[in-house]
């Protein structure tokens, strides 16, 4: 998985196993989509949705810039309202603000 790659969750050992076990299907349905890629059959040779552990690990993969995801969770959890996020965030890159 890309971008952050745990995250500390209490859960059940049954739990903790039916996640090992999507985590185990989720690698390999990428490991298949990425030869099926291979062929040349596709405009791209790779696949383009990474893996990520939340949105914030997505938003950091896919736009940056590096590391802004901590940032984006802890606004998140400031503001509730993932419209608001995204402005608050747009200023602050804007601004010239690095992470």
């Amino acid at each position: 998985m890309g971008g952050d790659q745990s995250i500390d969750v209490a859960v059940s050992s049954n739990m903790q196993e039916y996640f090992n076990s999507l985590q185990k299907d989720i690698d390999e349905c990428y490991s298949i989509a990425l030869e099926a890629r291979k062929k040349g059959l596709d405009p791209e040779y790779k696949v383009e949705i990474p893996q990520a552990l939340d949105l914030a690990s997505r938003v950091e993969q896919l736009v940056g810039p590096k590391d802004i995801a901590p940032k984006i969770r802890n606004t998140t959890k400031k503001l509730n309202n993932r419209e608001l996020v995204s402005l608050e965030i747009s200023r602050e890159i804007a601004s010239g603000k690095t992470y």
